[in-house]
């Protein structure tokens, strides 16, 4: 029963931590979604990505390296 009233404030302390450490955690960007979403969809690895104004349009323009060794441009809409 000591033990646990001696770990109760240490217990309680990491808890706390832990979600004051969650609330200050950056919030993905709308570019970190295009580049997961790209690499899930091609299964390849993304080599460069960024945002661009194409037609007067905001687009993530990003450069992937598909499983079969090519290169591609991908252009996905930034709203």
């Amino acid at each position: 029963m000591h033990r646990l009233l001696y770990s109760l404030p240490f217990i309680l302390l990491l808890s706390f931590s832990g979600a004051a450490q969650a609330q200050r955690a950056p919030k993905a960007s709308g570019l970190d979604q295009a580049i997961r979403t790209t690499e899930q969809r091609t299964g390849g690895q993304v080599l460069s990505a960024e945002k661009r104004r194409v037609d007067g349009q905001l687009k993530y323009r990003i450069k992937v390296l598909t499983p079969s060794g090519r290169v591609r441009i991908i252009y996905i809409d930034a709203r």
